[in-house]
């Protein structure tokens, strides 16, 4: 199979200008989108966001949280510049992209690479709960299963008529469940990144 950038025949500024293009119609979206959450009320950063958008832009603020929060184990030992939700969950996602050719021919890299992206996206709301916060499994799954509703159904439920919602949250749910070979290979991804 051909490689994309083999048939390119632009040079590196004029691909650089192609996608600064690209990015700034990119932002300008967002920003309009922004700008008419704002111009119906909507409430976007520090305040709760407006559900039923047709604009990802409230979940987007959402993740925001993920940037920000600092994984639970690095906290409780003080660490000054531990990992945050994302940083994490980035981590794993690239750490996918390197299964071994015995395995990459018998699942779907993308799709674990997504599901690397979407497995503690409930965090930005609940937190990284750890055993040492003595929080049974069964109330974490359901604080966990709230929010992703919350996320899916609530903030994307309009956005692309639902669709991407649905896709984060069956990808999401499928990491939950751990019945599938995508979801135990990123179930073993979550701790060989937490080793590295």
């Amino acid at each position: 199979m051909p490689r994309l950038h083999q048939n390119i025949t632009k040079s590196p500024n004029q691909i650089l200008e192609i996608n600064a293009q690209s990015i700034g119609y990119y932002l300008a979206s967002i920003k309009m989108a922004i700008n008419e959450e704002s111009s119906n009320g909507a409430k976007l950063p520090g305040d709760t966001p407006v559900s039923g958008s047709s604009s990802p832009a409230p979940f987007f603020y959402m993740l925001e949280r993920l940037k920000t929060t600092k994984r639970e184990g690095w906290r409780r030992r003080r660490i000054p510049h531990g990992e945050s939700i994302s940083d994490h969950m980035y981590r794993m996602s690239l750490i996918t992209m390197f299964a071994p050719q015995s395995l990459s021919s018998k699942i779907n890299i993308p799709h674990y690479t997504k599901m690397s992206l979407v497995h503690d996206i409930a965090e930005a709301l609940v937190g990284d709960i750890t055993p040492m916060d003595r929080v049974i499994k069964h109330e974490k799954s359901r604080r966990e299963e709230t929010t992703i509703d919350y996320f899916t159904s609530s903030l994307l439920g309009k956005v692309n008529s639902g669709i991407t919602g649905e896709e984060i949250y069956d990808i999401w749910r499928e990491y939950e469940d751990g019945e599938t070979l995508e979801s135990k290979f990123v179930q073993d991804v979550n701790k060989i990144e937490l080793v590295l």
